[in-house]
């Protein structure tokens, strides 16, 4: 799965959050690659980082 910020209209930097893994994945300053099986889900949160 890939997804551009652009795409969901966000600007600025965001951390990525796993609800499910409870950690921390990334950025959305950097690309972030997973893959996702039939009936499997990712369910992400976004926060804002503040400078």
């Amino acid at each position: 799965m890939k997804i551009d910020r652009k795409d969901i209209h966000i600007t600025g930097t965001y951390s990525i959050y796993d609800l499910l893994k409870k950690q921390e994945v990334g950025t959305t300053g950097q690309v972030l690659k997973c893959e996702i099986s039939g009936h499997d889900v990712v369910i992400f949160k976004l926060k804002k980082q503040t400078k």
